[in-house]
């Protein structure tokens, strides 16, 4: 079996509105930059799960009682069982609430308290989009405006290709290839989780993509809609706020309000409560796509969302005290009016139909964080979402982070230093395929194939040349045996 070796391992000044904040505390609102073709996206249509909350499936001492109920002669009179049947559902809603409050109260006993070093820790808001590219920056000015007062990450990778098992990576720190069926998630393994533990409030505003309730993995709030695929009706009929579903209804002007209307809105109305809040919250916004609207107008229609959210961290002094967040939860998977080269700054990235290539994997990561990261820097450190986790476990000063996971803290290149590391990515497709890259070198093994592929990203990004007969020792590198291909399991990691 051949199996690839795993190692687990704002620049425009803009009107300042509050004294309070400098220039360099401020996002910018708009950015120009070198215009370039657009290309258009395949927006993967996915069944929507409403959330459910994780409860105990065995039987209870209320549903024996309902048994004998049931069951018991006794009990024929029909209005006293229908009285007694409604008495004890009362009885169990009220004894699930007092378990509920109970496990609250022993779950954050050992929440951190967050003095020193950690008091002094930023706010944190990550915005995501299910599909990402680097050519479309040139598309987006508010992005493009971040990016242009933060650093951006040009060797950062989606962690999967689906956003299911890509938002399991981002909140586990694991690589994809070790989601469970489905991406479940066990709470303590969430980074929602950790972050709580480490005494910030969490907040989900946006698409969920898991049928497990956010409120059941480590967040405080969730108000949004679920989304196996990221895409969403432009003029939705429902919104979830925690396990309550709020029918949407037109203004007074019988005006409807758009799937980023109501996420944006619903964003700074959480900004302003917690403006001078005393404790730090980590706020994740997952916007979007819109059902039904062709990728240039979803991607504008992105752009004013996050450019919406900017102005109200601007205008409401929040800038200076935030780490922003902006990246891609997958890349691009395969569309036939996709130009063959996808440029990201000064190169060309190849696409393929196996979903193998850079084009098809990289995504932008773009870090806003005021006196900490460089306006205008550039990365090219190769990373991947499972390091988010690890990341923002720092930025926040926690004093527990998970241990054994796959990522690596990014903090060091935030503020300017080099990371000392040359470790190994890797990647499982769904025909079986497989990628990996250590440094400079990337090898494909494509699903159905048994011929490894060679490519050295550093002279050759756009992945024309195949240089495994050239280089056998690296290729040797990167196997683990020779016997018949068959697609990595997650115990092999």
């Amino acid at each position: 079996m051949m199996r690839l070796r795993i190692s687990i391992g704002l620049l425009a000044l803009i009107p300042i509105m509050f004294g309070a904040i400098s220039a360099e505390q401020a996002i910018v609102q708009s950015s120009t930059v070198q215009k370039s073709a657009d290309s258009s996206l395949v927006l993967a249509q996915g069944p929507v799960a409403q959330p459910q909350t994780q409860e105990d499936d065995r039987p209870t001492f209320f549903d024996g009682i309902r048994g004998i109920i049931g069951d018991s002669p006794a009990f024929d009179d029909n209005d006293a069982t229908e009285s007694l049947v409604e008495s004890l559902n009362r009885a169990e809603k009220a004894y699930k609430e007092i378990r509920r409050s109970n496990r609250e109260a022993i779950r954050g006993m050992n929440r951190q308290v967050r003095v020193g070093t950690a008091r002094q820790s930023p706010h944190i808001v990550v915005i995501t989009v299910p599909q990402l590219r680097f050519d479309q920056l040139t598309s987006m000015n508010r992005l493009s405006g971040i990016r242009n007062s933060g650093m951006t990450f040009t060797n950062y990778y989606a962690p999967a290709d689906n956003l299911t098992s890509s938002r399991w990576s981002y909140l586990t720190g694991n690589l994809a290839a070790k989601s469970p069926a489905e991406g479940r998630l066990n709470r303590k393994e969430s980074l929602a989780e950790s972050l709580w533990q480490a005494g910030y409030e969490t907040t989900l505003i946006g698409t969920w993509a898991s049928n497990q309730h956010p409120v059941e993995l480590g967040y405080d709030h969730w108000t949004g809609f679920p989304s196996s695929s990221g895409v969403v009706a432009r003029y939705p009929e429902f919104f979830f706020t925690q396990t309550t579903r709020a029918k949407i209804m037109s203004d007074s002007d019988s005006k409807q309000a758009t799937s980023h209307q109501l996420i944006t809105d619903e964003v700074t109305s959480f900004l302003k409560r917690h403006q001078r809040s005393s404790r730090q919250f980590y706020l994740h916004v997952g916007i979007p796509f819109l059902q039904g609207v062709k990728s240039k107008e979803n991607i504008q229609e992105v752009d004013k969302a996050i450019g919406q959210i900017v102005d109200s961290l601007n205008t409401l002094g929040l800038a200076g005290r935030v780490c922003l967040i902006v990246t891609g939860e997958t890349s691009h998977q395969i569309a036939a009016d996709v130009d063959k080269n996808l440029p990201v700054v000064d190169e060309k990235l190849a696409y393929s139909k196996s979903g193998t290539n850079e084009g098809n994997l990289r995504t932008p990561l773009i870090v806003f964080w005021a006196g900490k990261a460089k306006r205008g820097s550039i990365s090219d450190f190769p990373c991947t979402g499972v390091d988010l986790l690890p990341t923002l476990m720092n930025v926040a000063a926690a004093r527990k982070t998970p241990q054994g996971i796959d990522g690596i803290s990014l903090i060091s290149e935030i503020q300017g230093g080099e990371q000392d590391i040359e470790r190994l990515l890797y990647w499982k497709m769904k025909d079986g395929g497989q990628v990996a890259r250590r440094g400079r070198w990337k090898v494909i093994l494509k699903g159905g194939e048994k011929q490894l592929e060679l490519y050295d990203l550093k002279n050759d990004p756009s992945e024309s040349t195949n240089v495994a007969k050239k280089h056998p020792d690296i290729v040797d590198s990167f196997i683990v045996d020779s016997k018949p291909q068959q697609p990595v399991d997650s115990q092999t990691l």
